[in-house]
């Protein structure tokens, strides 16, 4: 009777083995696959994006930076000056714990050279990440999102625009501004 176990034995082990190769790449393959831009939700916070585990969003309340913080974000980028809010975020962030960034623009031609290059080194940085971008409605945060696309994740302009006018961009001179300074760094490559 054993002589009859015995294939029978190796053929379980064999299709045992060959069920955990086959989940162990179905793992790998679902780990590896890069992340997409979805909406999402945080409280009341308005036209809420993540992609991965980085937020794009509107203006946040102290408790949605709480919740944010809570899912993992370690740096939070404003897109606002100091006079459009009327509370201490950078305060709220110190108490969370979290690394605090105000790049504020309003006019097009207030957004520089600067702010892409300081906000695409930020999203770019490991230690860094991940971050939480934001302004009042995501129309800011659309056009340092094209930048970041483009400059860091090497993704094709035209995608990179569709993305950013899916998380808020609607300020034909912020693009145009950004797509300047792409073309600009690009050149220096």
């Amino acid at each position: 009777m054993q002589n009859h176990s015995r294939p029978l034995h190796q053929a379980c082990v064999l299709t045992s083995a060959l069920l955990f190769s086959m989940l162990c790449c179905l793992t790998t393959v679902a780990a590896d696959k890069p992340p997409t831009l979805m909406k999402s939700e945080l409280g009341a916070t308005r036209n809420v994006h993540s992609f991965g585990k980085t937020l794009l969003c509107g203006q946040p309340t102290a408790a949605e930076f709480a919740e944010a913080r809570k899912r993992g974000i370690k740096t939070v980028i404003t897109l606002r000056e100091k006079t459009e809010i009327d509370w201490n975020e950078a305060a709220a962030l110190r108490k969370l714990n979290m690394r605090f960034y105000q790049l504020g623009f309003r006019a097009p031609d207030s957004l520089t050279p600067e702010i892409i290059e300081k906000t695409v080194s930020i999203m770019g940085d490991p230690k860094s990440t991940p971050v939480m971008l934001h302004c009042a409605s995501a129309n800011r945060v659309g056009a340092l999102w094209l930048a970041h696309r483009v400059l860091n994740d090497k993704i094709d302009i035209e995608k990179a625009r569709e993305e950013a006018k899916a998380v808020g961009l609607r300020t034909p001179e912020y693009e145009q501004r950004v797509l300047e300074y792409i073309k600009q760094k690009k050149s220096r490559q």
